[in-house]
């Protein structure tokens, strides 16, 4: 049998064929002039149109890193005593870069055995595990080179053990986890608004804008926030603390854990039975870090806080530290403006994939 090899999809080879020699084609001017016409009104507009690939933001939707079995390898039926292979294929189709990770299989020991059928007859421990990322380069996601992300397969020997004498036929469970750091950013645009409960008269406040819910667009990864409130209390100065409510919604299909675990996490044991799932959280109005209520403060990590999830999601307040002063307004001492909101979540991700192999004996 021809094993598998790892591979790195996003790169691949031309067969290389010796020239054919043919009659040297007739260069027609009038068609190359008509063609550059037609390309050069493309490029005019996709400019103008605003959608030039150097324009198209990659870091959108809530993908990640997932896994898929090759569909050949393993096979779904093996027969004991058989030498095979397992191939797994882990695409970034997320907005962000995978700087590293680990890969782990498992299956029910008694009936497979990663490794060779000469590895298993000396003892020898399995090869199940491999980094997720290879040579230096990260696991890049969605970009203008690689528009669905990149992608690279991994090879797993596994040799089907020999069934006991009274069985003519064993099923095993594959299961392939993939343990990484990811992240999601995203902005918003909210009102600063020194009128939120709306006393002033029109001559006394400049409205550039009016508090409202915010939605945020999806930022590229599995976590994200979607719609953020805005709260204003507000002093007899007319000096404003705002403060901003949002959910976190994180993907249910996979598993979640502080980034400061990942060591620990990412060992086999703890990979399967972990439940509880957790996220970093680092908000800001401007340039301003904001206080998350309730939350602990994440040791090492500036500004940063670790949310707890609870069925996938939490429920999130921050707000400013100190007062924004009316007269410090950009807009006049009564003005209402626009300022950037910045959510930063950063997490470990486990992925999963599973495949199904019957095991039957050996012909007699």
């Amino acid at each position: 049998m021809v094993s598998p090899h790892d591979s790195n999809d996003s790169h691949h080879s031309n067969t290389l064929r010796h020239p054919q020699h043919h009659p040297r084609p007739t260069f027609d001017k009038r068609l190359f002039a008509l063609l550059l016409i037609a390309y050069v009104a493309l490029l005019v507009g996709c400019t103008s149109a605003g959608t030039s690939l150097t324009n198209i933001d990659y870091k959108t939707g809530t993908g990640t890193l997932a896994l898929s079995f090759d569909s050949q390898y393993p096979p779904q039926t093996m027969t004991e005593g058989e030498q095979n292979a397992v191939v797994i294929i882990a695409k970034n189709s997320g907005g962000y870069s995978i700087p590293s990770g680990k890969l782990l299989v498992t299956t029910d020991d008694s009936v497979l055995y990663f490794g060779t059928k000469t590895a298993q007859s000396t003892n020898a421990k399995p090869i199940n595990s491999v980094g997720l990322v290879k040579g230096n380069q990260p696991l890049y996601g969605k970009s203008i080179i690689s528009p669905d992300g990149e992608q690279q397969s991994f090879s797993f020997d596994i040799y089907a053990l020999p069934l006991p004498q009274e069985s003519q036929q064993r099923s095993a469970t594959i299961t392939a986890y993939a343990c990484f750091p990811y992240e999601t950013f995203q902005h918003a645009a909210v009102c600063i608004d020194f009128d939120p409960y709306k006393t002033l008269t029109s001559s006394q406040v400049q409205t550039a804008c009016h508090s409202q819910d915010v939605t945020v667009d999806a930022g590229g990864g599995p976590v994200n926030v979607q719609v953020v409130q805005s709260r204003f209390d507000k002093d007899s100065q007319g000096n404003i603390l705002p403060s901003f409510y949002f959910t976190i919604q994180a993907d249910s299909n996979l598993k979640f854990f502080a980034l400061g675990d990942q060591d620990a996490f990412c060992d086999a044991s703890q990979i399967i039975a972990k439940t509880h799932d957790t996220v970093y959280l680092a908000a800001y109005l401007s340039d301003q870090p904001l206080v998350c209520d309730g939350l602990q403060l994440v040791p090492g990590y500036q500004s940063t806080y670790a949310v707890p999830l609870t069925d996938s999601q939490a429920k999130v307040t921050c707000r400013t530290s100190q007062a924004i002063y009316a007269n410090s307004n950009p807009s006049g001492p009564t003005g209402n403006y626009l300022a950037p909101l910045t959510i930063n979540m950063t997490y470990g991700v486990v992925a999963t994939a599973s495949q199904y192999v019957e095991v039957k004996a050996a012909s007699n």
